[in-house]
């Protein structure tokens, strides 16, 4: 978040920044709290909708160019994301098992 933006600003921003699309944001879900060595972050998820833009992989102003994590962006069907390596997807899949599941998700996780 930059100063004085909010939630909702930020997760516009964030969308058009590194995904292309612009959003509208729906639903709070649930919250995830993420502590990795040098990483502590809360990370706030809602259902949103897309409402303009076009997919393409894109940036992350908070990292220098040479240190990009944004390889590529894609749709992929929920089968097609639990299928993938345990590192490969955020740990809130192994919670929510199901797409009913997702979308009933809901309360705090630590992670």
């Amino acid at each position: 978040m930059e100063f004085g933006e909010s939630v909702v600003e930020t997760l516009e921003r964030e969308f058009r920044e590194e995904t292309g699309l612009a959003v509208e944001p729906g639903r709070f879900m649930c919250v995830c709290e993420y502590l990795s060595r040098p990483l502590h972050a809360i990370e706030l998820f809602f259902e949103v909708t897309v409402q303009g833009g076009s997919l393409a992989a894109g940036k992350d102003p908070e990292m220098a160019s040479n240190r990009q994590l944004i390889a590529s962006v894609a749709f992929l069907p929920f089968q097609r994301i639990r299928e993938l390596s345990t590192g490969q997807r955020h740990a809130l899949f192994e919670i929510y098992t199901s797409v009913k599941d997702l979308k009933s998700a809901s309360g705090y996780w630590k992670i």
